[in-house]
């Protein structure tokens, strides 16, 4: 069983236990309609039956059955059972009994078998009452008896088995009711999963990310809603915030990382807000910082932090000479100061033709060369991954990439085939460095 089978089958129990109690109405709600149906709505009916044999005409004294009388007989087990339903006999039924009912009404309360292989006919008689019931499959295969004489003058079919009044309804089973009911309960329960598991491939939960896509979370992150304790809920997203920037410099120890790329799927994840406020976060440790806004498109990092936009990375990209020593003198017309200490910022800029190939030049990794020596840390707010390339390009020259995900929006497909698109594209460039 291949990984994604497994992470699939993985999140149908996650969903089956995120939803047990809804999943346990239902089974309990139909297990009470069950109840209600069987108890309440079926009518008891009472099944009367009574057996009748064909047996050879001895009245010549003989007692040896002969294959002629087999042959007859078969021939007439079918022929009585059709007279038993005759019209005659039905309503001598009715007249004999005093019935209120029509001919047709009383029909579709008979039953009339022939039990394979044998000389036996079986006449059954339902109604919603016992001894009715008894009475008139008694009353039938009397007058049937009598319609056979009249008709053929023999004497060849007896009763075997009489009529008994039966106490128990045959058309009621409350166990097998209940669990119809059941099953149907879980029909139900099966498909709402299902639906969930179609149409909400949402991660819920920080735990799901390392089940499903075996990548590490560094933390999550709540939604700042104004409520009345404004200040303890700040405070807590603060630290949120610092263990999430704790958990980057973890991760990445082992290899000193100074260049972290932070992107999502797809837009309004949040990515502009944590790379902000991740980077702040790093300001504060008394590191010096540089957070470059790469979504060149619809980059908000300017906004954020109030700073003029009218130049800046595309702009900077654009003029870059090659001359490590002239970039350097240019790179301070473009990082502007923010109002947070040790934490400055290269906006988007104007927005060029062609911001893919600005990012995939040489000009680019000239960029980051630079900034690394300049800055303690730098943060790259690039686009989502699934609207552009520039993440993925970005990818293959940073450090480290961080991917924020929306709980509840963002979906376990689209982080899947992001993580795929970085891996892939890291192998392609590590193969094109070091072959």
């Amino acid at each position: 069983m291949g990984e994604n089978e497994n992470i699939e089958i993985t999140r149908i129990l996650d969903i089956l236990m995120r939803k047990k109690f809804i999943i346990i109405a239902i089974l309990i709600v139909c297990i009470i309609l069950g109840c209600i149906y069987s108890y309440g709505y079926i009518i008891p009916k009472y099944k009367s039956t009574t057996s009748l044999l064909l047996i050879p005409n001895n009245n010549s004294g003989n007692k040896t059955i002969t294959s002629t009388d087999l042959t007859l007989n078969s021939e007439l087990i079918v022929t009585y059972s059709n007279i038993a339903k005759n019209s005659k006999v039905i309503n001598k039924v009715i007249n004999n009994l005093n019935l209120n009912i029509t001919e047709e009404e009383l029909l579709k309360q008979i039953q009339v078998n022939v039990i394979t292989d044998t000389y036996i006919i079986e006449i059954s008689v339902t109604d919603t009452n016992s001894q009715m019931a008894m009475n008139i499959t008694k009353e039938l295969a009397n007058a049937f008896l009598e319609e056979i004489k009249q008709i053929y003058h023999l004497d060849n079919i007896g009763i075997i088995d009489e009529a008994v009044e039966q106490t128990v309804p045959y058309n009621i089973n409350h166990a097998k009711d209940i669990i119809v009911f059941f099953v149907i309960g879980l029909v139900i329960s099966a498909i709402y999963a299902m639906i969930i598991y179609i149409f909400d491939n949402t991660i819920k939960k920080e735990e799901e990310i390392e089940k499903y896509l075996k990548v590490k979370s560094l933390g999550s992150i709540p939604i700042y809603a104004n409520n009345k304790n404004q200040k303890h809920a700040k405070s807590f997203i603060t630290e949120c915030i610092n263990s999430v920037r704790t958990n980057i410099l973890y991760m990445n120890s082992g290899r000193k990382a100074k260049t972290i790329l932070i992107t999502s799927c797809t837009p309004r994840e949040g990515k502009s807000w944590v790379s902000s406020n991740i980077a702040t976060s790093f300001a504060e440790t008394n590191k010096k910082v540089l957070l470059i806004d790469c979504d060149m498109r619809k980059g908000r990092a300017g906004k954020i932090f109030k700073v003029d936009n009218t130049e800046g990375l595309s702009n900077y990209l654009y003029f870059m000479t090659g001359d490590i020593e002239k970039d350097v003198e240019l790179a301070k017309e473009y990082v502007k100061e923010t109002k947070v200490p040790n934490l400055h910022i290269l906006t988007n800029g104007t927005t060029p033709p062609n911001p893919s190939e600005l990012i995939d030049s040489d000009n680019m990794k000239e960029l980051l060369a630079i900034f690394k020596n300049i800055y303690d840390i730098v943060i790259i707010d690039a686009p989502p991954c699934k609207l552009v390339t520039d993440s993925i390009i970005l990818s293959t020259i940073v450090d480290s990439t961080v991917l924020v995900i929306n709980s509840e929006v963002t979906k376990i497909n689209d982080i899947r085939e992001v993580k795929k698109a970085i891996r892939f594209s890291w192998w392609r460039t590590y193969r094109c460095y070091f072959k």
